[in-house]
């Protein structure tokens, strides 16, 4: 698993840990010969080791490591270098690297670069105007873009991103640091420093299906660690955890998934693997040696399959060895299967942990419950559940006390049972699926992994500081909406913290223009502006299924609420026609429904969707028609002509976009020349899709690009050419050159953005790009062609 480069690094650091000042003058010799190449690329040397040399000698700071040059960085390690909580004041540009690093590993430069200057302003200048930021916080030279304006948490915990969604995890005490093995959907198993986020080799195709369960065995008495996997294709498979190599498997005779694996070492030294299947069936095998023949296992118990069967291995008080089985029942077992005791379930098992002290254990359960047991006297102590199943458990060490913690939903769940304490931690924006506990020296702690296709560290300070009740969000306030407008000669920009009011504020003097109370509150992301006589009119969804609204010139409330059924509103779009400005709704209820907003009259309601409606977009092109288009669970979109009738007719033939679930749309009805209207979806497979409106034909097959959903997609025209963003629940923007269809330029938001929107740049030309999301919001000005830099000094 360790390439050349690697073995380079480890080197580095074991020869030079004793001699400080060495390294320091290797720092401020790399630092200076990568200014004096000015204009040029930082030499490979200089890019993938100046951070580790500057660690080493205890200067590892902006002024060793710029902006200009930390954005060229290949080592992947300077989140890990500066530690699990990045110091701001000297550092503040490293720790702004430090949130994008695990996102732009394949990045291009001007990438790199645009996402390091959003990290900065978000972390450093929340709130502050870009025009008022002092001159070291000014666009690092070549950057694409300019913050004009951040209020925007980004997680500072993301240890690395996964492209195959994870299933399993677990750590691997290494010399002189710990690995994470990772395990996923589609088979693969990848080693992740976990100090540094780095990854170690190339990805091991493991398996053929999902890798349900993965294990890590103690040391054998020369000192090495085996990795056992067991995967739904039925297989369980032993690997040299240090060189990556297949050691021994085991086939089951039929296909059957596997369900989960343990290990141990028997009294001769020889590795023991047991696993539990799906028909029940409890086997154990000895593993034979590298390159020899797949051992032949032995079945030990059949039980009553279940929906998910667990099993651990642990030593009793007496030193026996023993085997517990989580299925129909709990049942502790001696090594031959033969049951000791068995203990009846109410609730069942999905996941289990041995303990520190002989004869402890653990169940994670259906309902997010928790139990310790002892294998002789039961069930010892309970946490009771309240909602999603545990899906991952493991026992960590925190302030010398045993601490299980459980993946429940998005969070996850400590417990001492000794004493009682809880706590959760908050920050992962999917389903957790495994968690796994690491020690390394300064570092010890809890790693997770979820379905945002995030790795995350949580410090030993941090599982302190939730059992204690203190309070930490990885992601800091989550915005429940926001939106952007440059209308009526000022730059406003309106967001909703979950449960707050509506805070208007103008980004160019910073200062807040009003803060609207909303009763009730905004619904996710259904925020936007609408053009108004003399101003701009803030439009949202509220949660009791109305349209309400803001009149910004008059900073007052607007006096009409528009009904829109029994359901919730998912999505607004306005745009402004001859006869006025226009609103768009889509919701829950299947329909969309047209607003005139002069009036607040009702123009249409088309009821031809077949389940909810998760987007809208409306547009007026040169010729002054009016383009509505509306998309949502079913996958298709839907165009809607207003027509001359009391109630509209559906444009002929949806559009079938084969992009799973449809949450985004936008219609560019300024394209460049070459190009006609256009409209840009985006969906649950995480691809992008073109479709001329004039003929209703897509322009090519779904594009792809993001590993998660698409959530928001925008598009615009400038510097003679059409340009599309999308955002995705991966923590990425991508933005697109329509014609060619080809990604420009990506940036990190570490986080998810729900919604976009491009506005043409006040006074010249370029993009304005709005964006909000959970994390907040921010508006960054993009220049006329995204490739290009006029941002730089």
């Amino acid at each position: 698993m360790r390439g050349d480069d690697n073995a380079q690094e480890h080197r580095l650091e074991d020869e030079g840990a004793g001699d400080q000042a060495v390294h320091a003058r290797i720092a401020a010799a790399l630092a200076r010969m990568a200014r004096a190449g000015e204009g040029l690329p930082p030499a490979p040397y200089v890019r993938r080791h100046l951070a580790r040399h500057a660690h080493l000698g205890g200067v590892l700071d902006d002024a060793r490591v710029p902006p200009d040059v930390l954005a060229w960085d290949t080592s992947g390690s300077v989140r890990g270098l500066l530690g699990a909580d990045p110091a701001p004041g000297r550092r503040s540009w490293l720790s702004a690297w430090a949130v994008v690093e695990p996102y732009l590993q394949d990045a291009d430069l001007a990438s790199r670069l645009g996402s390091l200057h959003l990290a900065y302003a978000a972390l450093h200048h929340p709130r502050v105007p870009g025009a008022r930021m002092p001159p070291n916080a000014a666009a690092p030279a070549d950057s694409p873009l300019a913050v004009l304006w951040a209020q925007w948490s980004p997680p500072s915990n993301v240890l690395a991103t996964v492209t195959d969604p994870v299933t399993s995890l677990t750590a691997v005490p290494q010399h002189g640091g710990v690995l994470l093995a990772v395990g996923g959907r589609h088979g693969t198993i990848a080693f992740l420093d976990a100090l540094t986020g780095r990854r170690i080799g190339e990805a091991l195709t493991a398996h053929d299906g999902e890798i349900r369960s993965l294990r890590t065995s103690v040391a054998d008495s020369t000192g090495h660690r085996f990795l056992v996997s067991g995967s739904t294709d039925g297989s369980v498979r032993i690997w040299d955890a240090l060189r990556g190599s297949l050691y021994d498997q085991i086939q089951h005779s039929e296909a059957v998934w596997t369900d989960d694996c343990a290990c141990y070492f028997a009294d001769d030294g020889a590795l023991c693997v047991v696993s539990v299947n799906g028909r029940g069936e409890l086997a154990r095998w000895t593993a034979g040696s590298a390159g020899a023949a797949p051992a032949a296992r032995r079945v030990l118990a059949t039980v009553e399959p279940v929906l998910r069967a667990a099993v651990t291995t642990l030593v009793d008080e007496s030193g026996q060895r023993r085997l517990v089985l989580a299925a129909g029942s709990l049942s502790v077992r001696a090594e031959s299967g033969s049951v000791i005791t068995d203990f009846p379930l109410d609730n069942p098992v999905r996941a289990l942990v041995a303990g520190s002290e002989p004869g402890r254990f653990y169940c994670g359960h259906a309902d997010g419950a928790l139990t310790a047991w002892d294998v002789r006297d039961g069930q010892q102590a309970v946490l009771a559940g309240h909602g999603p199943p545990v899906v991952g458990l493991t026992a960590v060490t925190v302030g010398g006390c045993e601490v299980i913690a459980a993946g429940r939903g998005t969070t996850i769940c400590l417990w001492d049972p000794v004493d009682g304490r809880t706590g959760d931690l908050g920050g992962h924006q999917g389903t957790v699926a495994a968690v796994a506990g690491f020690g390394i020296a300064g570092c010890d702690g809890l790693a997770s992994a979820a379905g945002d296709d995030t790795v995350r560290l949580w410090p030993q300070a941090v599982l302190q500081q939730r059992l204690e009740g203190g309070d930490y969000v990885a992601n800091g306030p989550r915005t429940a909406a926001a939106a952007f407008t440059t209308g009526g000669g000022r730059a406003l920009v309106a967001a909703a913290e979950e449960g707050g009011p509506i805070e208007v504020r103008d980004i160019t003097s910073g200062s807040r223009i009003a803060c609207v109370t909303a009763e009730p509150a905004p619904a996710a992301a259904a925020m936007t502006w609408a053009c108004w006589p003399g101003g701009r009119l803030l439009m949202w969804a509220g949660t009791d299924h109305t349209v309400r609204g803001w009149d910004a010139l008059g900073e007052r409330a607007w006096p009409h609420v528009l009904p829109c059924g029994r359901h919730p509103v998912r999505a607004l779009a306005t745009c402004t026609t001859l006869d006025g400005p226009l609103l768009l709704t889509g919701g829950d209820d299947w329909r969309v429904r047209l607003w005139d907003l002069s009036t607040a009259a009702l123009l249409h309601e088309w009821p031809g969707h077949r389940m909810s409606v998760r987007a809208v977009a409306a547009a007026v092109d040169v010729a002054g028609r009016t383009w509505l288009a509306s998309a949502g669970a079913e996958g298709l979109v839907r165009l809607w002509n207003t027509g001359t009738q009391s109630v509209g007719t559906a444009a002929p033939g949806p559009l079938r976009c084969a992009q799973g679930v449809i949450n985004a749309l936008s219609i560019n009805a300024l394209p460049a020349p070459g190009l006609s209207t256009h409209l840009v979806s985006g969906g649950d497979t995480g691809t992008l899709r073109f479709w001329d409106l004039a003929t209703g034909e897509p322009l090519g097959a779904p594009v792809p690009g993001h590993r998660s959903p698409i959530d928001a997609v925008t598009t615009w025209t400038a510097g003679g050419q059409s340009y599309a963003a999308s955002a995705s629940r991966d923590g990425m923007i991508r933005i697109w050159e329509a014609s060619a269809q080809r990604c420009v330029l990506q940036l990190a938001t570490a986080t998810p953005v729900r919604s976009l929107s491009a506005h043409p740049r006040p006074g010249g030309d370029g993009t304005v790009l709005a964006l909000s999301g959970e994390a907040g919001a921010a508006v960054i000005d993009l220049a006329p062609d995204p490739r290009s830099s006029p941002h730089g000094r």
